[in-house]
């Protein structure tokens, strides 16, 4: 009688014990990134790499402005000087080469940068296909095809993954929409529409809705 009973609570404690184990399980899924999720943070992670080497290269270069500027007041060539102060002033703001001095190396460490953010992206394109993160990849391929063709500087790339989404908030018309559509489809690498094939003749047309907020109910 003792083991029946045993047993019996055995089996209780198993069949309420079971719910939580499962709903401990699915607790640790839902915190597991998105697939979407890794692929955006790999291109987030190589992108600020980039920015770090790109802002060494900048402090090379001024380093050599800062040299021949020393240089140049050593001899008291004010000519020189003037030249120096002037290129550095349009280097710092549009990032221009100097024409006074060779920047060989620095040039070099920053196209090896690029030459990275530039793998990076096609190795995640790829994980996207393997995934079938179709719209993902194609968003990410745009991306690249425009870095690749100089339709967009790589810096201006980094400043638009930088961005932050408009988060709206009711009530706003049709253009600030598409506006926030926009932008947050920028800051995502992703398209803004997009149709998913889901074979025999079935497709998915899908469209990017940025996030806001509204008041539901009544304020008072």
């Amino acid at each position: 009688m003792a083991h029946k009973l045993f047993s019996l609570v055995l089996v209780l404690v198993l069949v309420l014990a079971l719910p939580v184990v499962i709903f401990a399980f699915a607790g640790d899924e839902a915190k597991a990134p998105a697939p979407a999720e890794v692929m955006q943070k790999q291109i987030a992670d190589a992108i600020k790499v980039y920015g770090e080497k790109k802002e060494i290269y900048r402090k090379d270069v001024l380093d050599l402005f800062e040299r021949k500027e020393k240089n140049a007041r050593d001899k008291g060539d004010l000519k020189t000087l003037n030249l120096i102060k002037k290129q550095r002033e349009i280097f710092s703001e549009d990032g221009k080469e100097p024409t006074l001095f060779l920047i060989t190396d620095q040039k070099r460490f920053l196209e090896l940068a690029k030459f990275d953010l530039i793998k990076a992206y096609e190795k995640t394109i790829k994980d996207c296909l393997k995934m079938k993160l179709d719209v993902e990849a194609e968003g990410f391929s745009k991306g690249l095809e425009e870095i690749k063709a100089g339709k967009i500087k790589v810096e201006e790339k980094v400043e638009v993954m930088k961005s932050k989404p408009i988060l709206l908030e009711a009530p706003f018309g049709a253009e600030a929409a598409k506006n926030a559509q926009k932008e947050l489809a920028k800051s995502l690498g992703k398209l803004m529409e997009a149709k998913i094939d889901l074979g025999k003749g079935v497709k998915l047309e899908m469209v990017l809705i940025p996030a806001g907020k509204f008041m539901m109910g009544s304020p008072a």
